[in-house]
């Protein structure tokens, strides 16, 4: 055991908040809980029974970003049951998470939850059903909400994320073997219009993140051996995008998880393949600039990335490794320029994960 991993496990100070990863076992899918401390590092606490079937597999067998998704007051945890067709609700307490309900996904192996207010979208494999978060947890199917996606030959366009804007006026969903970013309007009364599709700037758009004024940031699975990438674009009032930066490296291959900063100032993309986390700066107006790479370690293939309220701690979910990495971000302001950035490794965790055992998923508070 590295004295990296050593240390996230040995010190207790007083729980600050939790981290939450699911196991996506296709007999019985599980929610792992790790206590968080004020340091950033990880405990783990117990795991939690969905209720549901996870899609199992070996790695990344989702090819999503947003399995698990917390409301935005952090009081519920919503989890996608991709091998059963259902989303499950927990009610987060003090002692872990308490089980309130599982809701028919109104479709068929659910990817990716968003969430704006009392609104939660569920994305399917081929269409996107809406619900209503009611005070309990449990959900409410939106009459009239679901809506097909587009497909080829039966054959659908590999859907991999879904995301509100921060004003909630448009849901956008990425389809990366179509290479397109589609932009649904939202209604009043939560349900979708007429969607737009979107030509994104690079190759397999994969997941998106909006920073808090409205910049859309797009990982890019893109090809080649370092053909990461991140693109960046603002959302017109008819749903077209507008670049600001594209295709900017990710100097890593297949860019697929990426994460903003609560003030939209960075943004952190995972290299799966290559076992790295790229680090961007976010410009006011939306533009990219590549500040550096971190290694994860040696096969350990990082997926999804959680970042805790206050932007002070990452967390990456390592597929192969069977482990969370723990990273401390770090801003300082610089008169006149964009702060400085940098992203430290705390250490990793690996209670009750199983390597290459189709991890999928990763939230925080």
């Amino acid at each position: 055991m590295s004295n990296a991993t050593a240390q996230v496990g040995s010190e207790r100070p007083v729980v600050a908040g939790a981290v939450y990863a699911m196991t996506n076992d296709a007999s019985e899918n599980q929610v792992l809980v790790y206590r968080r401390n004020s340091k950033g590092l990880l405990t783990f606490h117990r795991p939690v029974l969905t209720h549901g079937r996870g899609s199992g597999g070996v790695l990344d067998p989702l090819d999503s970003q947003g399995s698990l998704a917390l409301s935005e007051d952090n009081k519920f945890l919503f989890v996608a049951n991709a091998g059963s067709g259902t989303i499950s609700s927990f009610r987060v307490v003090p002692s872990g998470l308490v089980f309130v309900d599982q809701a028919n996904s109104g479709g068929a192996q659910p990817l990716s939850i968003a969430i704006d207010g009392d609104l939660l979208y569920l994305l399917n494999n081929a269409n996107i059903t809406g619900f209503h978060i009611l005070q309990n947890g449990s959900l409410s199917a939106i009459p009239a909400s679901t809506r097909f996606l587009a497909a080829i030959a039966a054959r659908d366009l590999g859907a991999s994320d879904i995301v509100f804007s921060p004003n909630g006026s448009f849901l956008v969903l990425t389809e990366r073997l179509a290479n397109q970013i589609v932009v649904f309007p939202v209604e009043a009364d939560g349900v979708t219009g007429t969607p737009v599709h979107n030509n994104s700037h690079g190759n397999t758009p994969f997941s998106c993140a909006f920073t808090p004024s409205g910049v859309l940031i797009v990982a890019e699975f893109a090809g080649g051996p370092d053909g990461g990438a991140a693109s960046s674009y603002t959302i017109a009032m008819d749903g077209t995008l507008q670049l600001i930066s594209g295709s900017v490296p990710t100097q890593g291959k297949a860019a697929c998880w990426n994460v903003v900063t609560p003030d939209g100032k960075a943004c952190v993309v995972t290299n799966s393949p290559s076992d790295t986390a790229a680090l961007f700066s976010v410009s006011e107006a939306g533009e990219l600039s590549f500040v550096n790479i971190t290694s994860v370690g040696p096969n350990t293939f990082p997926i999804d990335t959680a970042l805790t309220p206050d932007g002070l701690f990452l967390y990456t979910l390592n597929a192969k490794a069977g482990s969370i990495s723990a990273y401390r971000l770090d801003e300082s302001s610089r008169p006149g320029k964009r702060p400085r950035l940098t992203l430290t490794l705390l250490g990793s965790v690996s209670d009750g994960l199983t390597g290459s055992s189709g991890l999928n998923g990763l939230a925080a508070r």
